[in-house]
């Protein structure tokens, strides 16, 4: 989106036959300017969430493991940082990015590069939330998922918020949540 309006959309391929995007996984996505019908980058594993910052397009190679930056005026990407899963989902807050990781389905790693780098750093995917500092691109907090959950697909930001907290769908503090009982101490609702 850009000045509310769909502007960058990503395709794992450019073919239009039933489920031939899968050949196509390791580097066979594009980026399009739907503006244009322009494809401004090509090659690309299993992108996903292009985000608008200024000049610059930012988006997941959730094929590669990398939160990856476009500068729209010159092309030149660049990687920012290695993400240990199936990056999806991406937000921004300030000069972070907020983006998530899943696990891989039961054969999707099979022949992509991320698959490669896991190997290489001795790493193994995990689900989760990942907060990468856009200046050097190191990864400064993360939050891990363990149980049920395996993918996640999205992430927002909601601003103003002094005492986040998780609730599961069976648990005690939403129910007090959605009868509108009192929160923790130090925590206020919002005016």
């Amino acid at each position: 989106m850009e000045g509310g309006r769909a502007h960058y959309v990503t395709c794992c391929s450019t073919s239009d036959s039933v489920e031939s995007w899968r050949g196509g996984r390791r580097d066979g996505g594009v980026l399009i300017d739907i503006e244009t019908d322009a494809i401004i980058a090509e090659g690309l594993s299993m992108p996903h969430s292009p985000r608008v910052i200024g000049e610059t397009i930012y988006f997941l190679e959730s094929g590669r493991g990398a939160l990856v930056r476009l500068d729209r005026q010159t092309g030149k990407r660049e990687d920012v940082a290695f993400c240990p899963g199936f990056a999806r989902g991406l937000a921004f807050v300030g000069h972070y990015a907020v983006l998530t990781i899943s696990l891989p389905r039961v054969v999707a790693f099979n022949g992509l590069e991320v698959a490669d780098q896991m190997r290489a750093r001795g790493a193994t995917p995990w689900r989760g939330v990942l907060i990468v500092d856009l200046r050097n691109g190191d990864i400064v907090e993360w939050l891990r998922l363990e149980g049920d959950v395996t993918e996640l697909f999205d992430v927002g930001i909601i601003e103003n918020i002094r005492c986040p907290r998780g609730l599961g769908p069976h648990s005690p503090e939403l129910a007090e949540a959605m009868r509108g009982e009192e929160m923790e101490e130090g925590c206020q609702r919002p005016q």
